[in-house]
């Protein structure tokens, strides 16, 4: 026979306070057989379904997102030896409410689903995955793979066969957000940023680096970078550029400064630098 027990816990999100369920039942010998966790929104559907064997995690249902290249009612994930073995399970989150899909096969992650954040903003009752990451060995072969930075930064690295030719920048603070995106295409890195209309395209013509600064397709500034350059020297010519003190403008005299020897090690020093703590040098909020 089996009973049934109430816990009601009270979860804030979004300032708002909603009540939800977590009902167990368990076995005639007092172990848990069954979890089932509630919809604080529709209080009466199921989100997720958890199943013991011996106080030991089986197998995990879950109800309250959609794959989108395999639609389902529910995706079913199964533990071997308390791990994950076959099928789909949450077990990274995000940011706040926001978690990562993994799909396994015989014990080793095979995808990881992810999503576009700024798409599905009101979209936290049904999450909709279009995001595919591919695994090999337990490496990443193509597609996103993300890193939060404090509470204030969210970046998001793109992968093509094993390597990364793109990354962005997610910066978030109180009534503010805005990405920086970081491509490598056709022998060139492209900084573009979403609340601007300034472009950066670096080149490296003759093993020399070469920065151009487009603002709505007119070249506004241009600085060829030898490698040993006098940056008292050099600069001065761009003080107009430097007291625009937007975040460009930034990420500008970043490229400069990081002294690279090659595009690549530019591309290299950005991503590094981008994963520290410490960014009030591009956190600039109008």
């Amino acid at each position: 026979m089996k009973k049934w027990v109430f816990l009601f816990l009270f979860v804030p999100f979004y300032l708002h306070i909603m009540a939800q369920d977590t009902l167990y039942t368990y076995h005639d010998d007092g172990r848990i057989a069954e979890k089932k966790v509630m919809s604080r929104f529709e209080p009466e559907t199921v989100q997720l379904l958890e199943r013991y064997v011996d106080d030991q995690l089986q197998s995990v249902v879950y109800y309250d997102f959609t794959i989108a290249d395999n639609p389902q009612d529910s995706y079913e994930g199964i533990y071997q030896g308390g791990a994950p073995f076959s099928g789909y399970f949450k077990l990274y989150r995000l940011i706040d409410d926001i978690q990562l899909i993994d799909y396994y096969e015989e014990g080793q992650l095979k995808y990881r689903y992810s999503f576009e954040l700024l798409e599905q903003l009101e979209g936290y009752m049904h999450y909709i995955y279009d995001k595919e990451t591919t695994y090999k060995d337990g490496r990443i072969v193509n597609g996103p793979d993300y890193k939060l930075v404090g509470r204030e930064r969210l970046n998001t690295f793109y992968y093509e066969e094993g390597e990364i030719n793109a990354f962005d920048v997610n910066l978030f603070a109180m009534h503010y957000f805005n990405r920086l995106t970081f491509t490598k295409s056709d022998g060139q890195l492209i900084v573009t940023e979403m609340q601007s209309p300034v472009q950066l395209h670096i080149s490296e013509p003759n093993g020399i680096l070469k920065i151009d600064v487009f603002e709505e397709d007119n070249l506004i500034a241009s600085l060829t970078v030898p490698v040993n350059f006098d940056k008292d020297s050099e600069l001065n010519a761009y003080h107009e550029l430097e007291n625009r003190g937007d975040v460009m403008t930034s990420i500008f005299f970043m490229c400069l400064f990081l002294e690279p020897d090659s595009l690549d090690q530019l591309f290299q020093k950005l991503m590094v630098h981008f994963q520290q703590e410490n960014m009030e040098d591009v956190m600039v909020y109008e």
